[in-house]
């Protein structure tokens, strides 16, 4: 069985409007598979690739810096049923958007997207919540980026037969 983030209380009296680096986990209601579709690749088997609804998640995720210009968005990964992001709020748009109302947008542009894209308006595309970790130093840093860029292959190992 599948096992979604973690469920974290948000730290208590942390202003997420805060400039730092925060990874985010954003997962599908019902961790839905909808971001995939597989292909057959010659020698390969069966391999992802994004579906539609994956591309609307990724053109929407590299928009994020045009909509706020604080956030940089310095890796990610959008999985089956899932997106992992490491972003950063930097100074300077005022006021600056906490991590909540980019994260609200995103999902909220998204669900438009794909109900436009599949004609269901109004179809909840995420869990309510999501997953966040305030990254604290340089080592939490690069771990994140490690785990996020090393998820497919993990994926992969976890769930395909040899």
């Amino acid at each position: 069985m599948k096992q979604g983030p973690r469920k974290t209380i948000r730290l208590p009296g942390y202003d997420y409007s805060r400039p730092g680096a925060y990874f985010v986990t954003i997962c599908t209601i019902g961790r839905e598979p909808l971001f995939w579709r597989e292909v057959p690749v010659v020698g390969q088997g069966l391999c992802p690739c994004l579906s539609s609804a994956g591309t609307i998640a990724r053109e929407e995720l590299e928009q994020l810096p045009i909509r706020f210009p604080s956030v940089v968005i310095e890796q990610y990964v959008i999985m089956s049923d899932h997106i992992h992001l490491l972003l950063t709020l930097r100074q300077g748009q005022s006021p600056c958007p906490t991590l909540g109302d980019v994260v609200g947008a995103y999902k909220s542009i998204v669900t438009k997207g794909i109900n436009r894209l599949y004609g269901t308006p109004g179809t909840k595309i995420f869990q309510r919540r999501y997953y966040e970790h305030v990254i604290r130093n340089e080592e939490d840093f690069l771990s994140t980026w490690q785990y996020i860029q090393s998820n497919p292959a993990r994926w992969r190992e976890k769930y395909r037969e040899p």
